[in-house]
């Protein structure tokens, strides 16, 4: 076994991966690890709900206004989770919507046991997961700096993006396979996800804002949207 590790950490080398950021700094794998989980069950829940409005509508209509419900939701809640970010501690933050984040897939659990499951609380459910995943970023993102030395961020970023790439292709299949098997399994999967990644993200150390806790003002979100509308970047992803 011990000979099996420098193989694999040099066939990682050999793919120009660096894994020092997962080896060396334990709030970087709690960080890691809780983003990999909370991926894999979302992705199921996005497979599941668009699913479930095709079998309750047989409209593809109403599939698609799925996304537009969560539009909005994401714009706000990104916003104001930026606000939040720069006020708040970012680990409770984070923590506080991975519950918020389980409570809203146990109402989709609870519906799709249901002998007739209703069409609107997945759509009332996919634009508040919508919002309190947005609210989450920017606290997750704030993080990230935080968890490992400046000259190890580079390394530590490229690892999330292969995470994401992976995860990207392994966990919709997962939740095809969930959705097509049961509803109700395939949601309460992805509440069980939640709550093991905020139990990992509660053992990460305490990383208040710069300066100390600062007042929430609504003030600060219409700054964001002006600043925003200067960024044609920023104004072709929220189109996209």
């Amino acid at each position: 076994m011990s000979a099996r590790k420098p193989a694999r950490r040099r066939a990682w080398r050999d793919l120009g991966v660096d894994l020092g950021p997962l080896r060396r700094y334990r709030d970087y794998r709690l960080l890691f690890a809780s983003g990999a989980i909370t991926m894999l069950g979302s992705f199921i829940t996005l497979i599941a709900a668009p699913v479930q409005v095709k079998a309750l509508t047989d409209s593809y209509l109403a599939v698609g206004l799925i996304g537009v419900a969560e539009f909005v939701p994401t714009i706000v809640g990104g916003l104001y989770g930026g606000v939040i970010a720069d006020s708040r501690d970012r680990r409770t933050v984070a923590v506080a919507c991975e519950f918020v984040l389980m409570a809203l897939v146990l109402v989709l659990v609870v519906n799709a046991m249901l002998p007739d499951p209703h069409v609107w609380p997945v759509f009332v459910a996919a634009a508040l997961i919508a919002g309190a995943a947005a609210v989450q970023r920017p606290s997750l993102d704030a993080l990230l700096p935080r968890t490992v030395p400046a000259g190890q961020l580079h390394g530590a970023i490229a690892l999330l993006g292969i995470r994401s790439n992976i995860g990207a292709i392994a966990a919709p299949a997962l939740g095809g396979v969930l959705a097509a098997s049961s509803l109700p399994i395939a949601y309460g999967v992805n509440a069980a996800t939640f709550a093991l990644s905020a139990l990992l993200l509660v053992r990460l150390g305490s990383y208040p804002p710069t300066g100390g806790p600062a007042r929430i003002r609504i003030q600060d979100m219409t700054l964001g949207v002006r600043y925003a509308m200067t960024r044609r970047d920023l104004l072709g992803t929220y189109a996209v």
